[in-house]
C-alpha cells in the first residue's frame, strides 16, 4: 500500500503545465510536494532531453541501477523506454549476467557503464579503474553526466522504495522473464 496517494492526472497537469506529461505514479506522487515537483521534473527533462550522454548508454545505466537496487518500478519503466533508444534484449541479458558476475557479450564502453552503475548503487563509491575507463571512452564531461544520471536514479529508487510506490499494471507485465533479479539459467 503506497504511503502517499497519487494525485489525479488533472491535478498533475495543472501543476506541471504540460499536457503531454506521462501521468505515471511517480509523477503523480511527486506532485504531492508542489514546491519540489518542478525541480525534479526539470532534472528528469535534462536526463532525457538535454544530457550529451548517448541515450542508449543512459538507458543501460538506468536499467542497471534499477536491477541492482531491486527497483521493479525503475527497471520496468525503463524497459519500456529503452528500446526507443536502441537497447535490445541482448543488452538486458548483459545487465542480468554482469549483475551476477557472469561475463557477457557487452562491449568495453557498455561494461564500464554497467560497472559504474553497479558500483555507485551497491557501494556508493566509484573505483578509480572504472573512472579511468569511463573518462577514456566518454571524455570527462560526458562521464560526469553519466555519474550524475546514475546518482539521480539512485535517488529515485530510494524515495520510491521509501513511499512504497505502486507499480502500474501495464508496466508490471514488462517484467515477465526479467524479474525478480536472479542469475540467468545455465545454457543447455
Amino acid at each position: 500500500m503506497p504511503r502517499i496517494p497519487v494525485v489525479s492526472p488533472a491535478q498533475l497537469w495543472e501543476l506541471a503545465d504540460d499536457p503531454g506529461l506521462n501521468p505515471t505514479n511517480a509523477m503523480r506522487t511527486l506532485a504531492n510536494a508542489p514546491t519540489a515537483f518542478p525541480t525534479f521534473k526539470a532534472v528528469s527533462t535534462w536526463v532525457r532531453q538535454r544530457a550529451a550522454l548517448d541515450p542508449r548508454l543512459r538507458e543501460l545505466a538506468i536499467l542497471q541501477v534499477g536491477y541492482a537496487a531491486k527497483s521493479a518500478y525503475v527497471f520496468s519503466h525503463h524497459l519500456k523506454i529503452a528500446p526507443g533508444e536502441g537497447v535490445v534484449d541482448a543488452d538486458i541479458h548483459d545487465i542480468v549476467a554482469e549483475s551476477h558476475g557472469i561475463p557477457s557479450g557487452a562491449g568495453a564502453t557498455e561494461l564500464a557503464v554497467l560497472r559504474a552503475a553497479r558500483e555507485m548503487t551497491l557501494d556508493v563509491r566509484l573505483s578509480e579503474d572504472t573512472w579511468q575507463e569511463l573518462q577514456a571512452a566518454l571524455g570527462a564531461e560526458v562521464a560526469l553526466e553519466l555519474l550524475l544520471i546514475i546518482s539521480y536514479y539512485n535517488h529515485n529508487v530510494r524515495w520510491m522504495a521509501a513511499v512504497d510506490l505502486e507499480l502500474e499494471p501495464d508496466y508490471a507485465v514488462l517484467l515477465e522473464g526479467w524479474w525478480p533479479p536472479a542469475p540467468p539459467e545455465p545454457a543447455a
